[in-house]
Parts: structure tokens; C-alpha cells; sequence
């Protein structure tokens, strides 16, 4: 009976993923321009990139998620159903949304200007509880709360500790970090789940954002680490 349920289960997931795409809108962790960098039990960290003239398909959102701004674009977004509006990317940005909370949010992004369009989303497995609203920050204010967690900013100098639990690593920009005999080399984006406390030190000036979530003790201990 448990296999029936599971098969039956798997069959509606892609029922639902196959209808979406051929309508022409993609689950967000689908759609090609959303590339996954890392994924666990309690989050799913994908990569947007756009070059200018590059458009997105239209995808949907249905879970939490953050976004991080990683760079200054300008860009359309464009709601399903509705017209274009002009956004204004400003690095260092980040934004909470508990999409849960709602039927989700279907939209897609075209890039113009000069600069490309950089974009760090991660998604929660977990649902924020009712009445979760909204909420953004800039990139010289305090990040926004949100339920499943917190997101930190630190800025390192070369030689500086850094004590690390166990968490999410985003670099914001080039980082060099030391722990033990291990070395990290993160590129600005680069994504790294540190799945113990652990401390390392800065080989040089960098801004890192640290993830903790509120329930890290029950997130796999198998996470899957791709390529950035």
C-alpha cells in the first residue's frame, strides 16, 4: 500500500510539473535560467543569471524564499496576465517572500540596460506560519525576519575569525576562507553548507551572508553541492 501511495504521489508531482511546462509556465526550480547550486532536506539554493536582451520564461513561485541581489541591473518584471513594470536591482538587496501563503506568484524577468541580472534564491521546505508577510531590505540596512531562520552580514579583514555553526555560506563577494586544513575559494555568488561548527579565518577583505536555520539540527546530512 505505501509503494501504491508513493508511485501515485510521484505520478501527480509530475502531472503537475509536465502540465505546468507545456502551458509555458515552469515550476521555479525548472524553469532553465533558475540553475540548482545546492540542495538539503531544508532548502533548495538555485543561481539566476541573465544577460542583457535575456528574458526568463514565465515560472512560478510556491515556496518561502529569499533573493539576493548580487548585482546593480535593470530589469522588467512582468506578473502573468499582466504588463511589464520596471525594476531597479540594487546589490547587497534581499528579499523575503512567503509564498505559501498564498497560490504562489508566476511572473518572469527581462533584463535591459548595460549589466546582468544576478540573483541568489533560496527556497524553504519549511512553511512559514499564517500571517507571514513580506519584507526587503537594502543593501546598507539590516536584513529582513522571516520564520525559518536568520540571514547575517559579515564583513571579514584579512586574518579575521570567523565562527561558523552549522549554516549556509553565500559569498556576496570574492572570499578566501581558511578552516583547519581545508581552503575555500568562493567566487561572488558561490554558495557552501557548512554542516558543522566550525572556525575559519579570512585571507582577505570579503562580505559573506550567513543562513542559519531555525531548524538546522533536523536538515540532512547528505546535501547536494553543485557547480556555480
Amino acid at each position: 500500500m505505501a509503494a501504491d501511495r508513493r508511485s501515485a504521489l510521484t505520478f501527480l508531482v509530475l502531472a503537475t510539473i509536465l502540465g505546468a511546462c507545456a502551458s509555458g509556465i515552469y515550476p521555479a526550480l525548472q524553469e532553465p535560467y533558475h540553475k540548482a547550486v545546492f540542495q538539503n532536506s531544508c532548502i533548495n539554493v538555485y543561481d539566476v543569471r541573465l544577460l542583457p536582451g535575456q528574458h526568463s520564461f514565465f515560472h512560478i513561485h510556491t515556496h518561502d524564499q529569499l533573493g539576493i541581489v548580487l548585482q546593480d541591473a535593470e530589469a522588467f518584471n512582468q506578473e502573468f496576465g499582466a504588463d511589464e513594470r520596471l525594476q531597479q536591482a540594487r546589490a547587497g538587496s534581499i528579499s523575503y517572500i512567503p509564498h505559501s501563503t498564498s497560490s504562489g506568484y508566476t511572473h518572469r524577468i527581462r533584463v535591459t540596460g548595460q549589466n546582468a541580472f544576478r540573483v541568489i534564491g533560496v527556497e524553504f521546505t519549511k512553511k512559514a506560519p499564517p500571517g507571514a508577510v513580506a519584507a526587503s531590505a537594502g543593501p546598507d540596512q539590516a536584513p529582513p525576519l522571516f520564520a525559518q531562520g536568520a540571514i547575517t552580514r559579515v564583513k571579514l579583514s584579512p586574518g579575521a575569525p570567523l565562527a561558523l555553526e552549522r549554516s549556509l555560506i553565500i559569498a556576496e563577494t570574492p572570499s578566501e576562507l581558511a578552516a583547519g586544513d581545508k581552503a575555500w575559494t568562493l567566487s561572488a555568488g558561490a554558495v557552501r553548507w557548512v554542516d558543522k561548527d566550525t572556525t575559519a579565518s579570512s585571507k582577505a577583505t570579503s562580505t559573506l551572508l550567513i543562513l542559519k536555520l531555525s531548524d538546522t539540527a533536523a536538515c540532512a546530512a547528505d546535501p547536494k553541492q553543485g557547480k556555480q
